[in-house]
């Protein structure tokens, strides 16, 4: 398990360097950046970065959380923004008391960090597993945008060894986020196909519905079971309508 760094849209330059350090002091090599507002090139990210620049020169840029996990079976956000909607949240330190329960050997992780002004919209919230919190006083509850990495990647790098090297557990890997996108998307069509997406709110529904699938924390063959139960319902619908499946059927996950 090698984990991602997904920073999205993160404004200072100097920011980027010192969390392309941290990952460096810690191996991990896979950095991915979300519209950037700064200069990645600039003498003030190559000086904070110090050996680790060419972590920055190798890192993707994508212009959505979306795009940047979509390879991605397990995202975690670090943020103290709350939504009530029953999604897995932890403190980091349960998170990491918990890491062998949570994270299967097989996982591709990323870890998602906000912008240094507000962090993460409830949008991009609602596309990670887990959201965690870094415990601080109530006086004080923010956190730097360098600081949150380094505290997230020293306890991850001293849970991880000795947590993913026990044997003997049966994993099911997980579907990537781009299978879970399209389960949705397909889900989506068929709930406002059948009226049962509430007119005032229709996203509602699918943002507890959601809830729900990240609660269950589904394998990749639980997703291929829905998908066929989708598919079964389309077919249903077209036989009794007298369409065709393709109508509303238009993606399927990938092979």
């Amino acid at each position: 398990m090698n984990p991602s760094v997904i920073l999205v849209s993160p404004k200072g330059a100097g920011n980027v360097g010192g969390v392309a350090r941290l990952m460096g002091n810690f191996g991990l090599k896979d950095l991915r950046i979300v519209s950037p507002r700064c200069d990645l090139k600039s003498l003030e990210c190559k000086q904070m970065s110090m050996a680790s620049f060419h972590i920055i020169e190798s890192a993707r840029i994508y212009p959505n959380l979306e795009h940047a996990q979509g390879d991605r079976t397990l995202s975690i956000a670090l943020s103290g923004k709350r939504k009530e909607d029953d999604r897995p949240r932890k403190s980091l330190f349960e998170f990491v008391r918990n890491f062998s329960e949570i994270v299967h050997p097989d996982d591709k992780v990323a870890f998602v960090f906000g912008r240094e002004e507000w962090g993460l919209r409830i949008d991009e919230l609602d596309q990670c597993d887990y959201v965690l919190e870094i415990p601080t006083t109530e006086e004080k509850p923010s956190i730097n945008l360098t600081s949150a990495v380094a505290i997230t990647l020293a306890f991850l790098f001293e849970s991880k060894t000795a947590e993913m090297q026990k044997e003997g557990r049966r994993e099911l890997s997980r579907p990537s986020k781009t299978d879970e996108d399209l389960f949705f998307n397909r889900a989506h069509k068929v709930l406002d196909y059948i009226k049962f997406l509430n007119p005032q709110n229709p996203f509602q529904n699918l943002e507890d519905l959601r809830a729900m699938y990240h609660r269950a924390a589904p394998s990749d063959r639980d997703l291929r079971i829905l998908f066929g139960i989708l598919s079964g319902i389309e077919d249903s619908l077209a036989r009794n309508r007298d369409e065709e499946p393709s109508e509303i059927q238009s993606t399927s996950p990938s092979q």
